[in-house]
């Protein structure tokens, strides 16, 4: 689709809030809510001390350790300690041996990637980007929580996976991968899993107001060499969150990105949080589950409980952006059928008509710009048997008879059966003024709604077009 309608990220959240932390041939099914859950090895051959199902433990201190020396800058890790609030921090000490400023950073950019125990994710908190002035040095730290550790079955630090850059300018940067042991190199963490944590009563016990709603390991996602290994759903106290667990089997550094989010058949908005995975290694995506929220003049009921989430996903390389495969799947919380329905805006006409149906909800004034904006929203139902991303046009509209630009919001990867909500707001481009109108006076809207089948890697086809009239 065209990238101007990615501008509409910062409209959306103004409509529909979704909290983060942030595909294949088959379109997908649900993954029943199994306790089966995947105990991993308990151990091998090699003589090394074994996973067990055991709280973190913090004896994986490291000695001093140089990372990188070379002429013009040398990295080193001094020590990995525990502070008093209970986080881990790996003190690194930057040297600047050149005559000019560097940039010292973590990165997840040209294949560099981040692990513990061979899992990517979130439980590595925070990296740095620090400058280091000509022939200075300076300390800084990497943290990790061991709270999120646990919660992949983490017990003992063994190893970490570090990516780092090293830059004047950046077109010319120098980049470090290396693979940090710990004085508990001997533990053999190939029995760690989030799905052992997830299963164990002991576990969740020991994490106050905690609920496991939705486990299963029998997720039908497998893309491009990217297997879905579990998904859950957590209540934290009163935060929901989505643990999506996934193994890279390819021989190259990869992304799981999380495109798009439907709740309860209702497609909106974007996705929740990307994970890089390095070959022959797993990642832990996190998203914050939030109901969403709508202007006031966008009615919609069946949304008070979250009774089925639909997951569409990319995989893309390294560079984040090209595209390898994707697919969806579907996670049921609720033997409840969901129950959506809304209050139409309008009158909604098609003069063309592909497989699918397009009624008006809301007719608005947007005003979180500061200034208030006439805005709608469509709902969009697929009824093609394939799954649809849907777009608005943005320069081919009119509000009252007079041309009127569009900052658009998309949806991507709509299942069959399932509604999207895309919406545009009018914004003043020169030639295209904004309609001198409120949403109350506001009598026709007039847009073209674009329709992509998608084949079966996840590729946009060739669109459909349904000019859409929606009057009052």
């Amino acid at each position: 689709m065209n990238h101007c309608r990615k501008l509409t990220s910062l409209l959306i959240s103004s409509l529909l809030l979704i909290g983060l932390s942030a595909c294949g041939t088959s379109s997908g099914s649900s993954g029943s809510s199994s306790s089966e859950g995947s105990a991993g090895k308990s151990g091998s051959s090699s003589g090394k001390t074994s996973a067990s199902k055991e709280s973190f433990s913090f004896d994986g201190t490291i000695s001093e350790t140089v990372i990188a020396d070379e002429d013009e800058f040398k990295i080193t890790a001094l020590s990995l300690d525990k502070t008093d609030k209970g986080w881990l921090e790996l003190k690194i000490k930057l040297e600047n041996k050149s005559d000019h400023e560097l940039t010292f950073g973590t990165s997840h950019e040209d294949g560099l990637y981040h692990a513990v125990n061979g899992y990517s994710g979130f439980m590595i908190n925070t990296g740095f980007n620090e400058k280091v002035e000509a022939g200075d040095s300076m300390e800084t730290e990497i943290t990790l929580s061991p709270d999120e550790l646990e919660l992949c079955g983490i017990q003992k630090i063994a190893e970490m996976d570090l990516g780092f850059e090293v830059y004047e300018n950046y077109s010319d940067r120098n980049l470090i991968q290396y693979n940090l042991k710990t004085a508990a190199s001997d533990y053999d963490y190939s029995g760690e899993s989030i799905q052992n944590t997830l299963q164990d009563p002991d576990f969740i016990k020991s994490r106050n107001n905690w609920n496991v709603d939705y486990f299963s390991n029998q997720i039908d996602f497998d893309a491009a060499d990217m297997k879905v290994l579990s998904a859950a759903v957590v209540t934290e106290k009163e935060t929901q969150h989505l643990y999506i667990e996934v193994e890279n089997r390819s021989d190259d550094v990869r992304y799981f990105r999380f495109d798009s989010l439907g709740i309860n058949g209702l497609v909106y908005g974007g996705g929740g949080e990307s994970v890089q995975v390095p070959p022959g290694k797993k990642g832990i995506c996190d998203t914050k589950l939030k109901l969403p929220k709508f202007n006031d003049n966008v009615k919609i009921t069946g949304l008070d409980e979250i009774r089925t989430l639909n997951i569409g996903s990319f995989i893309v390389e390294e560079d984040y952006n090209t595209k390898l495969g994707s697919g969806t799947f579907e996670i049921k919380l609720s033997d409840k059928e969901p129950d959506i329905s809304w209050t139409a805006a309008g009158n909604t006409n098609q003069t063309a008509r592909p497989p699918v149906e397009i009624e008006c909800i809301g007719i608005y004034d947007d005003d979180s710009s500061g200034t208030p904006s006439p805005s709608f929203m469509l709902a969009v139902t697929n009824k093609s048997g394939q799954i649809l991303n849907a777009d608005i046009e943005y320069e081919n509209a009119e509000i009252n008879f007079q041309p009127a630009f569009l900052i658009t919001t998309d949806a991507e990867f709509i299942p069959d059966g399932a509604t999207a909500l895309i919406s545009g707001t009018c914004i003043d481009m020169g030639d295209k003024p904004m309609p001198a109108a409120t949403a109350d006076e506001i009598t026709d809207i007039v847009v073209n709604v674009l329709l992509y089948p998608l084949d079966e890697n996840g590729m946009e086809q060739d669109p459909w077009y349904c000019m859409t009239t929606i009057y009052k």
